[in-house]
């Protein structure tokens, strides 16, 4: 297992995928509280934000000449770490269940005028060998679409890969519930290898930012998925919250990308003062989703924040406490605890996953979330006020979902297919293409490719 150092930071900003909205480098402000019910059984309740139709276009799966087209970048240095002893152990067998209705029909096209994409690293990270040929699926960030992903679709079509580029819910779309989400990426999915034998032998996701949540959700919900490998690049994978390490660049960063993903008609966060980021805000934040349910079943952002009050957010968020195992069920509860052994036996079915995150990130907060790990726990949530800056940032062996192995992160990690990725420098964006002054390529070449051989 790779294993990196911790760091508390904090302030919203789930997965910048789109190019016009990606050029900033200022940490968001996304933090609070947020409730819980089975993701695979709940029936949302359709509110005004979730009007905005899923959008389409064209899956591209090639295997396309190369054309030369190479580029200098400077080198990005390794942040090495050991791979977990393998103890092997078969993972249990998922149900098979009926696909969600309603997705985007995704379109099978051929790709054209794809680059060279040079030199690649040849340390394959203790990735599965077995994988190199499988086909790979992109989940983009919010506000983003499909394309985000060509840089990673040119370099591996280059080389005779299979690259999907997802497409149920681009732009606007994509700041809707993941609740609404995830069904429609399982039925593109599904829809996708459908009667194509390029997907027999398995395949493999890449996230970003959000993307990398839903991936990972879509893995544990999809009862008959055949994801060999999952690359997380930046994902929101342990949720998002403002604490005292990122609070000051959450301040000076202000309310306009925060309140571009959730309306300020429903959280309005330019009412805030600078000396409200360090608590008080975060307080309001957890307080008001809280007391209103309906907010999970219309913006990510809600789905993805995780308060330090461990209890009221665990039995009030119907999203990420439902994909970690730790959403409270009843010893009575039957389906609720098949359900939960159901998601860890589909995230088993894994031979290996990535997470990849930077302290250069400069988006999600904190970043380690995007390593498994959390801020620490509170009570009560006066105490968000009252103790903020005690708050600290866990690493992920320390937090209950891989203590308890709720969805199966210390068995896999056991076994020797856990592996977290720490890089110097990497801004949230260059996972995914070029971003000021760090370069898309080296990145590839040193952090992805190797994960994907």
């Amino acid at each position: 297992m790779h294993h990196p150092t911790l760091l508390a930071l904090v302030s919203c900003a789930l997965a910048l995928t789109n190019a016009s909205v990606l050029a900033s480098n200022t940490p968001q402000f996304c933090g609070g509280d947020v409730p819980a019910t089975d993701l695979s059984t709940s029936s949302p309740a359709v509110s005004e934000a979730s009007t905005i139709a899923p959008t389409t276009s064209d899956v591209s799966i090639s295997t396309p000449e190369v054309t030369d087209a190479s580029t200098t970048a400077p080198e990005v240095t390794d942040s090495p770490s050991t791979a977990a002893e393998s103890t092997e152990t078969p993972a249990s067998e998922a149900v098979v269940t009926e696909a969600p209705t309603s997705a985007p029909t995704a379109t099978i096209s051929s790709t054209s005028n794809l680059v060279d994409t040079g030199s690649v690293a040849s340390d394959a990270s203790d990735a599965v060998s077995s994988t190199s040929s499988l086909p790979v699926f992109y989940f983009h960030g919010i506000v983003g679409e499909g394309t985000a992903g060509d840089n990673i679709g040119r370099n591996l079509t280059a080389e005779g890969r299979v690259f999907v580029e997802l497409t149920f819910c681009q732009n606007d779309c994509s700041i809707e519930s993941l609740l609404t989400q995830v069904p429609l990426a399982i039925a593109q999915v599904r829809d996708t290898v459908a009667n194509n034998s390029q997907f027999d032998d398995g395949y493999m996701f890449i996230g970003h930012s959000q993307g990398g949540a839903i991936a990972r959700a879509v893995i544990e919900e999809m009862d008959d998925h055949n994801v060999r490998s999952l690359l997380s690049l930046a994902g929101i994978q342990n949720g998002i919250f403002t604490g005292p390490a990122d609070a000051e660049a959450a301040a000076q960063a202000g309310a306009a990308w925060p309140n571009t993903l959730v309306p300020a008609t429903v959280f309005n966060f330019s009412k805030y003062s600078h000396d409200d980021y360090f608590g008080q805000l975060q307080y309001d934040y957890a307080v008001f989703t809280e007391q209103n349910a309906d907010v999970q079943y219309q913006y990510s952002q809600f789905n993805l924040a995780r308060s330090p009050v461990h209890a009221e957010w665990a039995a009030s968020n119907p999203f990420l406490p439902v994909i970690n195992n730790i959403n409270p069920c009843d010893t009575t509860d039957t389906q609720c605890l098949a359900d939960q052994a159901r998601r860890k036996a589909n995230f088993l079915r894994l031979e290996a996953a990535h997470f990849f995150s930077s302290p250069g990130d400069g988006s999600v907060t904190p970043w380690k979330s995007s390593l498994l790990g959390q801020y620490s726990e509170l009570d009560t949530l006066d105490q968000i006020i009252t103790d903020f800056e005690s708050l600290t940032v866990l690493d992920m062996t320390e937090t209950l979902e891989y203590t308890s192995d709720t969805y199966g992160l210390r068995t896999l990690d056991e076994r020797g297919g856990l592996f977290l990725h720490e890089a110097p420098d990497v801004s949230h964006s260059c996972w995914v293409r070029d971003e000021s002054t760090c370069v898309f390529q080296p990145v590839y070449d040193e952090y992805i490719y190797p994960a994907l051989q």
